[in-house]
C-alpha cells in the first residue's frame, strides 16, 4: 500500500509540475484527473485538492490570455 501510494504521489507531483511549466487546457484536464484521484485515496486533502486546481485553472486562464505568472502551487 505504501509503494502504491508513493506512485501516485510521484505522478502528482509531476503532473503538477508539468502543468506550472506549460499550462494549458489539456495540460489542467489531466492534472484534474490525477489529483482527483490522489484526494479519493486519501493521499491528500480534499481542500488542498481544491486550492491546486483553483490556482492551475487561474494559471492556465492567464497563459490563454497571454499573461503568464508562475508562482508557487
Amino acid at each position: 500500500r505504501e509503494k502504491q501510494n508513493q506512485v501516485v504521489k510521484t505522478v502528482f507531483k509531476k503532473a503538477i509540475k508539468d502543468t506550472k511549466k506549460n499550462p494549458s487546457v489539456k495540460k489542467v484536464s489531466i492534472a484534474f484527473k490525477i489529483i482527483d484521484k490522489a484526494t479519493k485515496k486519501g493521499i491528500i486533502h480534499k481542500n488542498k485538492a481544491s486550492r491546486i486546481k483553483s490556482r492551475m485553472t487561474k494559471l492556465a486562464n492567464n497563459a490563454k490570455k497571454g499573461r503568464v505568472s508562475i508562482k508557487k502551487v
